[in-house]
């Protein structure tokens, strides 16, 4: 009993320290999480503001498309990033708010995503001054829409074999044989030129074609002089780092370009929007899907089609000589662009196409036979020649907008007669009360110069 009696006290003081050192411990981060609140930016995002930028000019960025012959890259020359792409609002309005998921579900908001092989090909077209024959403003658009080519992001091998046969050239130095150092010279040369005077929209998927004999020709060379080279250890390493950048160019450019036919596509215009803005379906790239996957899909207020076919339709627009597709924004990317405004201290923008108003608020029902019948009246309206016969459905629904408009018409006309008063003049016609006088106490000097001719 003594020893427990004992105990006791050495007991209440190791609890009273614990107890202690608990409470700093529970004050040291206490302070911690009150310090990293103090430093860590808040975000309030139901305050979530985008603000409407001035449009550029509508050629702002047309013909600056370039690209690099060796490479195969694509890029915008002498423009200034004054212009902010990554929001783009269909309708009218002058700022947006809410939160992102309000912001994501607001149907008129969209994200570009620039198709960079279709907007070169549209500047070299440009570029070159090839006119399209008819008379639609949205032709040039439309026909490169409907060129095959590959829009999704993988290797193409649509570069040239340089960036290969550069190094080999150094490689080739190392074999200290001279022909094979010369045929590498002559390869490396001819490529050069060759990929130059092909980096056109009709003629960059054939410089690899163009090149094959010639890369032929220097691996064979390459090979005789490997048998017939004595044992020196520089040379084998030279002719086997040789043959490694031929075999890379083999793998990465012509077994690439042979894999990348199940992307090939091109789109057809189902509708035409105000503004440049269209309904494309797209033909080919059957596998697209299994590498980035399904779109969002778009509400029928913008496109007023049935039912929106997430695999082969896209929406697609034409924002100042750049081509790109619209695609919904999500809540997440709100939250990734609204953090990094705040945290640059910028502010939020988008650029508005003014496709939709209070009055215009979503687009009417699509129809294909209307779509078609008003595109051929349009375009023989512009030509002067309306002979081309309409469809009966399309000249009904015509014919009872016009009865309407002509009733309504009428009927402001009669309640106008209604309003005004009339009588009988000296000369025994009907006129205004009112006009007599008015006849007389004009000048006679005073004559319209157009009623006078």
């Amino acid at each position: 009993m003594n020893q427990v009696a004992a105990a006791w006290p050495q007991a209440a003081e190791a609890t009273e320290a614990t107890d202690e050192a608990s409470a700093r411990w529970a004050d040291s981060r206490q302070n911690e999480q009150k310090s990293s609140k103090e430093h860590a930016p808040e975000y309030n995002f139901e305050d979530m503001k985008v603000y409407r930028q001035k449009m550029p000019a509508r050629d702002e960025f047309m013909g600056k498309a370039h690209r690099n012959f060796v490479t195969g890259e694509i890029c915008l020359r002498k423009v200034e990033p004054t212009t902010d792409f990554r929001i783009i609002d269909l309708y009218r309005r002058a700022k947006v708010s809410g939160s992102p998921e309000q912001l994501a579900e607001d149907p008129y908001l969209f994200k570009p995503v620039i198709m960079p092989m279709r907007t070169w090909i549209y500047h070299d077209l440009h570029r070159s001054k090839k006119l399209m024959m008819g008379t639609d403003e949205n032709g040039m658009v439309k026909y490169v829409m409907n060129l095959p080519c590959i829009d999704a992001n993988v290797s193409t091998g649509h570069w040239s074999p340089l960036v290969c046969y550069m190094p080999g050239v150094l490689f080739c130095a190392l074999t200290k044989d001279q022909n094979t150092v010369g045929s590498s010279l002559l390869v490396a040369v001819t490529m050069s030129v060759v990929g130059n005077m092909c980096n056109y929209a009709s003629q960059y998927r054939m410089a690899r074609y163009y090149t094959m004999p010639i890369r032929l020709l220097h691996f064979v060379i390459v090979c005789l002089a490997f048998a017939s080279h004595t044992e020196d250890f520089v040379a084998t390493v030279g002719y086997i780092l040789c043959f490694g950048s031929i075999l890379f160019d083999v793998v990465s450019g012509d077994l690439a370009k042979a894999s990348s036919f199940r992307f090939w596509c091109k789109y057809n215009t189902l509708r035409e929007l105000p503004n440049r803005v269209f309904i494309c379906r797209r033909e080919g790239a059957s596998h697209l899907e299994e590498l980035q996957g399904l779109s969002r899909p778009i509400d029928a207020i913008v496109h007023g089609m049935g039912i929106w076919q997430r695999r082969r339709w896209m929406l697609a627009c034409e924002i100042c000589g750049v081509i790109c597709k619209l695609e919904p924004i999500t809540a997440p990317e709100w939250r990734t662009m609204w953090e990094h405004c705040v945290r640059n201290g910028t502010t939020c923008t988008y650029l508005g196409m003014d496709l939709f108003d209070q009055t215009t608020p979503e687009m009417y029902p699509y129809d294909e036979k209307t779509e078609e019948a008003n595109r051929r009246q349009h375009k023989n309206m512009l030509s002067g020649s309306l002979g081309e016969p309409i469809d009966d459905d399309i000249a009904a629904r015509n014919l009872e907008g016009f009865m309407d408009m002509a009733e309504e018409q009428g009927e402001e006309e009669e309640h106008e007669e209604r309003n005004i008063a009339w009588e009988v003049g000296p000369d025994g016609q009907m006129r205004r009360k009112g006009q007599k006088q008015q006849e007389e106490n004009k000048d006679p000097l005073d004559v319209d110069v157009e009623e006078f001719f």
